[in-house]
């Protein structure tokens, strides 16, 4: 198991973690308590305010919803749906992309700003999508 991923590893990590008593810990768990727990918390909370922004949104489309609620074929009423998709979609995404920098940082692997480039700009689209209705 551990002889397995430290040949993976580069030479001087792998140099490292030989004489720290690894033997019978998997490669995970010792890549995983390398990791700095302010980190860690730091994307718990992000996480938290992301999920915070997707409630929001659903509420904006429930509140879409019950504009002129008599009229059901309403175009805002139909919107209103949409948004409150739009909002769960959004809630899934936020926990995707948090749970895999989670992995990526487990692994050791640099976690990008690609992903929270299109992390944000789905947001933006849905922000954009909800001023536009």
């Amino acid at each position: 198991r551990v002889a397995a991923g430290l040949a993976a590893l580069p030479h001087e990590v792998t140099t490292q973690l030989r004489g720290k008593g690894v033997a019978g810990r998997t490669i995970s768990s010792i890549m995983a308590s390398k990791v700095d727990p302010s980190v860690m918390f730091s994307m718990e909370r992000t996480f938290l305010s992301s999920t915070n922004t997707s409630l929001y949104i659903i509420m904006i489309g429930a509140g879409f919803t019950a504009i002129n609620r008599m009229a059901v074929e309403s175009a805002t009423h139909y919107t209103g749906y949409v948004i409150i998709f739009l909002g769960l979609i959004s809630a899934v995404v936020h926990y995707v992309v948090h749970c895999r920098r989670l992995v990526m940082l487990a692994r050791g692997e640099a976690v990008t700003m690609t992903g929270s480039f299109l992390h944000m700009g789905f947001i933006m689209l849905i922000v954009l999508f909800m001023c536009i209705s």
